[in-house]
């Protein structure tokens, strides 16, 4: 059982420390560049909102906007990110939803200090039990919205309050679909590939099982270097818009490490990048409740995200559904947010 207070504050005098500000004011015109027109404390807030989980409190940090008689929306990013990769999308959702866009619990500028996870099971339990302490300070049925690591961290949630649940967006998630014990170690098997593929994944799982997080490593001398070209290339950002989400980033990767390491305890490196033996998949059916609310998978046309255990599910649940959202990749929070969003609003007459 979780223990949980909640209060939501905003304190003024520590608005220096959000680093949200270099996407909102640095320069004339960077409001409209980082949340598309929104009008800060008008529109929209970046608030801290206070938690207790096991005796201990914590803040998660989070952009709230929208008129709050809408249907509300709890939005939980990918790894190593935070709140702020959706800001090409709130000016749309907030046409439709009360929006809780948060900095998932020891991640982002959340809280980072007394977080000890040595395992799965205690990742899980932080993680899901933290945002469930939040949302219960928001009255009515919440709809989540969650985008690869976020997706997986939806699902936790989701399966812990399903009578609080109004409907799931799962944006190409991590962690999708269930395989066995002999599935997985076939899938975590590398030596019928090509020698540079071989050697690309002995990289890959010595550095999956060292367990570093992105800010560790941005601490090397060289990695500033190959995160702008990342951002430059793969996230679909230019101009003075890189430029400030560059440097959030880079002031949000000086932070201490919180949660980050959770990542590593619940999935495995393979061929279909992050498997996971208690996926999405699994938990929708085990839950009857899951299985009559809505659910929406979207992928891209070029996503290269696990989609096979979505396809079963969408073939044998009627509540169910899987929308591929063109021209875009996993990144569809970057590189196609209109259609993604479009689709999330038609969606909400399904």
């Amino acid at each position: 059982m979780f223990t949980w207070f909640a209060k939501k504050t905003q304190n003024e005098s520590d608005k220096h420390q959000y680093f949200d500000e270099i996407l909102l004011h640095e320069h004339s015109g960077s409001q409209s560049q980082y949340c598309q027109g929104l009008r800060y404390k008008t529109d929209f807030t970046i608030e801290d909102i206070e938690v207790g989980y096991m005796n201990k409190y914590y803040k998660i940090h989070a952009f709230v906007g929208g008129d709050a008689s809408k249907p509300v929306a709890f939005m939980f990013h990918g790894y190593a990110a935070s709140e702020a990769q959706y800001f090409k999308m709130y000016k749309k959702l907030l046409k439709a939803f009360y929006v809780i866009s948060i900095d998932l619990p020891g991640m982002g500028q959340s809280s980072k200090e007394n977080i000890s996870l040595n395992n799965r099971d205690e990742a899980i339990n932080f993680l899901s039990g933290t945002i469930i302490n939040a949302m219960k300070q928001f009255p009515g049925k919440k709809t989540l919205i969650g985008h690869s690591f976020g997706g997986y961290i939806a699902a936790l949630v989701a399966q812990r309050c399903p009578d609080q649940i109004e409907r799931i967006y799962f944006l190409s998630p991590a962690g999708a679909t269930q395989y066995n014990k002999q599935q997985l170690q076939e899938i975590q098997d590398f030596s019928d590939e090509v020698w540079h593929k071989k050697k690309l994944a002995k990289i890959l799982q010595s550095w999956w099982q060292s367990q570093e997080t992105l800010n560790d490593f941005y601490r090397r001398w060289w990695s500033p270097f190959l995160i702008k070209q990342f951002l430059r290339f793969r996230i679909n950002l230019k101009g003075q818009e890189l430029h400030l989400y560059q440097k959030y980033l880079f002031n949000y990767l000086e932070l201490p490490v919180g949660s980050e390491k959770s990542i590593f305890m619940m999935f495995f490196l393979s061929k279909v990048r992050l498997s996971t033996d208690y996926s999405i998949e699994q938990i929708i059916r085990q839950s009857k409740e899951l299985q009559s609310i809505p659910i929406m998978f979207y992928y891209g046309d070029t996503d290269w995200m696990d989609q096979i255990g979505p396809q079963r599910l969408a073939q044998e649940f009627g509540n169910i559904k899987l929308r591929i959202i063109k021209n875009t990749d996993h990144q569809l929070v970057f590189f196609n947010p209109d259609d993604t969003v479009s689709q999330i609003i038609e969606d909400l007459i399904v």
